[in-house]
């Protein structure tokens, strides 16, 4: 018996007559989906009323009364969930830490695509928010270019997928992505940036110390927190495309400059060999 979940369709499916006997999901035929049928009018509306949470049931019964058969129905729901079209409900939990501008753009902007954004209250000591809320869900950490080492060696204790991200000079950095404990840590990048720039833990610092006070450009913001959403969307299984796309990989940074987007990029970067928080990791994998 499948189970009695409830479906919704995604927020940037459209749906669109396509002739006299088809429906069309997105506005470019190369990428969308297309589904033909006999009654276009009827099925397109049927799909439209899945724009609110709509159990399976109810789902097949509008299907068949646009005129599918069962069997199609059944075949069509499954199809729209394969490509993410049409999604099981859920809100998966995210952990925020960070209090800057662009912090409290990412937690609009995620619970805005659906998540349950979970900050520490102001006094709430971040270590038991990221040790005690939502085990296992993914962890971002924004503007926090000069992490204390210690601390993110207990952190990734907790939380298998950590995403930092800052907002600097009018750009964004998404990243680097540790997914499941594969990937890179935020101390990589610092040390990484410190090879490039000596200076650049004394400079970090200042961030970290004020991060509320932190001048951001908007724009950036916008961008950044929008890039921050993508990814974690792509991570849990959220998003939606009438293509195949690669799944993030570990290690994965997304560059992003909204003034001048052929700069803005995604690469992988490795490990620091030097990194005491991963050798930190293996060494508490070995022993458990």
């Amino acid at each position: 018996m499948r189970p009695r979940n409830e479906y919704i369709l995604h927020p940037g499916a459209d749906v669109f007559l396509r002739g006299d006997d088809a429906v069309q999901f997105g506005l470019d035929s190369a990428r969308a989906g297309i589904v033909a049928t006999t009654d276009p009018g009827r099925l397109a509306m049927a799909l439209a009323a899945l724009r609110r949470p709509t159990l399976r049931p109810r789902a097949l019964r509008r299907l068949m009364q646009a005129g599918l058969s069962r069997f199609v129905a059944e075949e069509l729901i499954d199809e729209l969930l394969t490509y993410g079209i049409l999604q099981e409900r859920s809100s998966p939990s995210v952990v925020l830490i960070g209090t800057s501008p662009l912090a409290t753009a990412c937690a609009r902007q995620l619970g805005e695509a659906g998540f349950r954004v979970h900050r520490p209250y102001p006094g709430e000591p971040e270590d038991e928010v990221v040790a005690d809320i939502c085990p296992g869900a993914p962890l971002v950490i924004v503007d926090r270019p000069a992490i204390d080492f210690a601390r993110c060696i207990t952190w990734l204790t907790h939380r298998p997928t950590v995403i930092p991200v800052l907002a600097y000079d009018a750009r964004g950095i998404v990243g680097p992505a540790r997914i499941a404990d594969e990937g890179p840590c935020p101390v990589c990048l610092q040390l990484h940036w410190v090879d490039q720039d000596e200076h650049f833990h004394q400079v970090a610092t200042q961030i970290d110390q004020a991060p509320g006070t932190l001048r951001q450009d908007p724009v950036a913001i916008a961008a950044t927190a929008a890039g921050l959403t993508g990814l974690l969307l792509q991570i849990t299984g959220q998003i939606y495309t009438t293509t195949a796309h690669a799944p993030p990989r570990a290690g994965e940074v997304r560059l992003i400059d909204p003034y001048a987007p052929a700069r803005g990029h995604a690469f992988v970067l490795a490990r620091h060999d030097n990194c005491p928080v991963c050798f930190a990791a293996e060494e508490q994998s070995r022993a458990a």
